[in-house]
């Protein structure tokens, strides 16, 4: 989408959206209730000076809610509905959005990871913008080292039975309690200037 990309975060109840923005951002930007109604709101976090074009497309997409910050120069994130939310348009309006932005992350965390509802009814069924996603698996701060690498080995065969061979994943602690976040660096990088 021109110079900017565009990267919305999915995942269910649960995966903590807030605080991988948070860490990707490095300051508190996702204590929301001041800048959007409520959860069921799309937001955005948008560079300070937006250019027109920028403009333009949230206005296209729909997206009300914004928060400029200085950290995301090249990137524009997007908080996408909980998918596994009782209210049916929140699915709708992930999907709508999927495939009108340049990449997704898709959040896991350990005890929702196998969800049928995220593999059998919603990443299987968006298989054919695969190489628009990036998977991320949280709250790795709940795992001993050994299950994290068995909890990661059966996610990679349950996207790859999705359709999605050889995806980008990152293990992250977002919001460990009384430590620092985990992984986050590497894939800030990975959000902000890989991605192309």
């Amino acid at each position: 989408m021109g110079e900017k990309l565009f990267i919305a975060i999915a995942g269910v109840t649960g995966t903590v959206k807030s605080s991988l923005f948070n860490a990707l951002s490095g300051v508190l930007v996702s204590s929301l209730s001041v800048l959007r109604q409520n959860t069921d709101d799309t937001f955005a976090v948008v560079q300070q000076i937006q250019e027109p074009a920028v403009t333009v497309l949230l206005e296209t997409l729909d997206i009300a809610y914004r928060h400029e910050h200085e950290s995301f120069t090249r990137t524009a994130i997007i908080d996408l509905p909980d998918i596994d939310s009782i209210a049916d348009w929140h699915r709708e309006r992930v999907e709508d959005l999927i495939p009108r932005v340049d990449g997704v992350i898709w959040l896991f965390d350990p005890d929702k990871y196998r969800d049928p509802i995220v593999h059998d009814e919603f990443l299987a069924q968006l298989s054919e913008h695969r190489s628009q996603f990036i998977f991320a698996l949280n709250k790795i701060d709940k795992l001993r080292p050994t299950d994290l690498h068995t909890v990661r080995q059966d996610l990679l065969d349950t996207l790859a039975a999705d359709g999605y061979l050889r995806p980008a994943l990152f293990a992250l602690a977002a919001d460990p309690p009384g430590v620092a976040p985990r992984g986050i660096g590497l894939f800030r990088e990975h959000v902000t200037e890989r991605i192309d």
